[in-house]
């Protein structure tokens, strides 16, 4: 089913308008994922003191992903903090009210604050519609009052004290952006288990430069300048003033230029002052749509971060120190707290005292003595930090799990991994597939593996024994048919073809639904089975082929690693659902410049074997004009059979390259993905066999994700991959002299191999990655719950 989410927030803005987009990005993500969603947001833009007009409303409107909707909300104007601005949330709340009376109920209701009006809003909304209500808090209320005047004793803040603490009762889960937030509920008596940490990021799609920065650079006028910049609200709680104070301190430097872009209600007051002070270092910047913000970061030197010296903000993380580490230039942070920290931890910056200008002042000073030092720490830390902690990717799966678990927690029954020949830990059943499910179910996964049973990252993971003697493999059927009978799971998902038999029992014995994953075309490997006598494949080929359809028929739907095993299995009625072996967003290191080097690093992960090409890649590389340079061949992961290892050691050292070739065997994701980001060249050259032909090499995928030049083998769909993408190229996967060839012209040609790593990972992102096969994946599993369910091909 489909769920209808509302978000109201009254100062939401789409990327096309000045300032934070967490909600629009949030309901990208969600649309992206299946979701329809609504935001209701303010007529009145906060941040320009003006209404947005109906011509940019439809030009946003066209903008829009399919099923995301912009409901528009008329609100009295105002330019500060006085009635009119008491006004201008009276009214929004006021028409939300009305408007969402007769709107088709949501599944969910997502108010968020900062005002808690919002939040009584969608509290209101939800009882009428009978939808869940989730509250968002940005800032404490009525805590944050007191930073622009409101003192504890008065009337105001007792209201509004009552009113947060009534919507922290009936809110079914409480999003809070930051652990200082989290903390204060729970002094005040919040129960923790409703609360979800969901901080700010910036999502991936930011990351792509659209001009150059000298061009960013020239427009903005800096010139030649070491730029500082502050992005973001002029009001009363950034203390712009201290920066005002440190420019006059450090104009000295004719080579420093400060420049505050943003708006609010304190920018004309800053604006004299500077006039006042003679300030000729310090420059003032209209606001840009936040789509053209990480284009301005990146055109600075430093970026600032100011905020008043006051308890409440230690506990902020203020989005646009967000869109400062994945701008990856140093920070200045002027704050104390939770940013502070982060900052010293990530390695990005430096910390100057909250409102102190001389202090402030140094701090300019010292970034712009240790500017090459820090750009370059900023530069590699920010970005990654973002990408592996902060994306807004990475928060969508969080705020999903709230929208879709019930507060008790996940639902207990419906999925279990049983397997035999792969390890626990393997990449597509354990990284992708179980992590995916485990946001919406209770998983587990019983496979190959030691010690006891443990769970991580929602996956309960259930070992067994790991037999050396693939005849002793049925031990484990009878483990798993005990398992089997004592599970309360309604899913049995099978990934083995030797299991298949296993599932039909338990099938007509316990009423299980059964899906079957099928990674390979099972009868045609039969072939390369050196344990199986050669007069026998072609026999064994055609018995196990026919068995495994026979009881593939009988499963209730089938899982497809490659689309071409649809034809393969055509003859069967039930559910078939193609589910890529996609690499996951966020996981590897995405592109980085190449630049010429004394040793080039050559890498090809998978099973080492002859039919994969690895004597055809020892061959290739010794044939290469290295001119001069070095290189290292590094071949990651289990050679096949593990003999095979001294039979390419031999070769190597018979053609004079025995020192060139680095085995490192079966590693764990994480250093696979380390070797990936140093790495000059992919290589993925499996022999046209049977069953490799119509395959889709997981290692291309991953190569495109980490933004490497691909050499691969010029099948049909490979070339599609490859050459259609522009991040490779195809050769005869047999004739070495052409794979030496293509290897040398890239390996010199830094240029094109920049090229070709950027338009692999823009392919990865955009078409490529574990985010577009999870949705079919809990597509499946959705329909296969449902009464009936188990009816539908993708």
């Amino acid at each position: 089913m489909q769920h209808n989410i509302w978000i109201i927030n009254h100062y939401a803005v789409p990327p096309q308008l000045p300032g934070g987009t967490r909600h629009y990005e949030f309901a990208a993500q969600l649309v992206a994922r299946g979701y329809a969603v609504t935001i209701w947001l303010s007529l009145f833009h906060h941040g320009m003191r003006q209404y947005v007009d109906k011509t940019l409303r439809n030009q946003i409107k066209n903008d829009l992903p399919g099923n995301l909707t912009f409901n528009w909300v008329w609100s009295l104007s105002h330019t500060g903090n006085d009635l009119r601005r008491a006004l201008n949330m009276l009214t929004f709340f006021m028409l939300v009210l009305l408007r969402g009376l007769f709107a088709p109920a949501p599944q969910v209701v997502i108010a968020s604050s900062p005002h808690l009006l919002a939040g009584l809003a969608g509290w209101v909304l939800s009882k009428v519609k009978r939808s869940r209500f989730i509250l968002e808090i940005r800032d404490v209320w009525p805590d944050s009052l007191v930073v622009v005047g409101i003192k504890e004793s008065s009337l105001n803040y007792k209201i509004f004290y009552r009113l947060a603490h009534f919507l922290y009762r009936k809110s079914q889960r409480i999003i809070v952006l930051t652990e200082g937030i989290r903390d204060t509920l729970v002094q005040q008596g919040v129960d923790e288990k409703k609360i979800v940490f969901i901080p700010n990021g910036v999502s991936l799609n930011y990351l792509q430069q659209t001009e150059s920065i000298e061009e960013t650079r020239h427009k903005l006028g800096f010139g030649n300048k070491f730029v500082c910049l502050y992005a973001g609200a002029h009001g009363p709680a950034n203390a712009l003033d201290t920066v005002l104070d440190a420019a006059g301190l450090v104009g000295n430097n004719k080579e420093i230029l400060i420049a505050l872009m943003g708006d609010g209600p304190d920018k004309p007051k800053l604006q004299a002052r500077a006039r006042e002070m003679n300030l000729k270092n310090l420059i003032f910047l209209d606001p840009v749509p936040k789509s053209a913000v990480l284009q301005v970061l990146q055109a600075a030197d430093a970026l600032i971060l100011s905020l008043k010296k006051d308890k409440m903000f230690e506990g902020s993380r203020p989005n646009k120190f967000f869109d400062y580490l994945a701008a990856g230039r140093p920070v200045i942070c002027a704050v104390e707290g939770e940013v502070r920290k982060l900052v010293e931890e990530v390695g990005v910056g430096i910390f100057a005292r909250p409102e102190d200008g001389e202090n402030l002042a140094a701090a300019i000073n010292q970034i712009y003595i240790n500017r090459h030092e820090m750009t370059a720490r900023a530069s590699s830390n920010g970005p990654s930090y973002i990408k592996k902690h902060a994306s807004r990717e990475k928060m969508t799966d969080i705020l999903e799990k709230a929208i879709t678990q019930d507060c008790d927690g996940v639902d207990e029954s419906p999925a279990v991994f049983i397997m035999t020949v792969h390890r626990w830990d393997d990449p597509r059943i354990y990284y992708k597939q179980a992590h995916s499910l485990a946001r919406k179910y209770r998983v587990e996964l019983h496979a190959p593996g030691t010690g006891k049973p443990f769970e991580r990252e929602g996956v309960r993971v259930v070992p067994l024994p790991q037999y050396g003697n693939r005849y002793f493999r049925p031990l484990n059927w009878v483990r798993l048919f005990y398992r089997g009978w004592r599970t309360r799971a309604k899913i049995i998902h099978l990934h083995d073809p030797e299991l298949l038999p296993l599932g039909f029992i338990i099938k007509i014995l316990f009423k299980k639904k059964i899906i079957y994953d099928v990674h390979e075309n099972f009868a045609a490997t039969m072939e390369y089975k050196t344990w199986v006598p050669a007069c026998m494949r072609p026999v064994s080929a055609t018995i196990l082929g026919g068995a495994e359809k026979w009881f593939a028929r009988r499963v209730d739907a089938l899982v497809l690693a490659v689309p071409f095993l649809k034809e393969l299995f055509a003859g069967c009625a039930m559910p078939k659902t193609v589910v890529c072996n996609y690499p996951l967003l966020n996981q590897i290191p995405g592109p980085r410049e190449h630049k010429r080097t004394n040793i080039y690093k050559i890498i090809y992960a998978g099973g080492i074997s002859k039919p994969r090409g690895a004597v055809q890649m020892v061959r290739a590389l010794s044939r290469v004009n290295w001119q001069g340079k070095d290189f290292r061949l590094y071949l990651v992961g289990p050679c096949q059979p593990h003999s095979f290892r001294k039979e390419l050691i031999d070769l190597a050292v018979g053609l004079g390259m025995a020192d060139k070739m680095v085995f490192t065997g079966l590693l764990p994701l994480e250093e696979v993905y380390k070797h990936y980001s140093d790495a000059d060249l992919g290589l993925s050259l499996l022999h046209p066999e049977k069953n490799y032909i119509n395959s889709l090499a997981t290692k291309i995928f991953d190569y495109m994700a980490a933004g490497l030049p691909v050499v691969a083998s010029n099948f049909p769909h490979w070339i599609e991959l490859v050459e259609g993408n522009k991040c490779g190229v195809n050769v005869n996967p047999v004739d070495e002299i052409a794979i030496a060839r293509n290897i040398e012209i890239l390996i010199h040609d830094i240029n094109r191999r920049n090229t070709m790593g950027i338009n692999g990972y823009r392919a990865f992102i955009l078409k490529y990655n574990w985010r577009t096969e999870e949705r079919k994946l809990l597509s499946l599993y959705d329909n296969l719950l449902l009464p009936g369910g188990g009816n539908k091909n993708e």
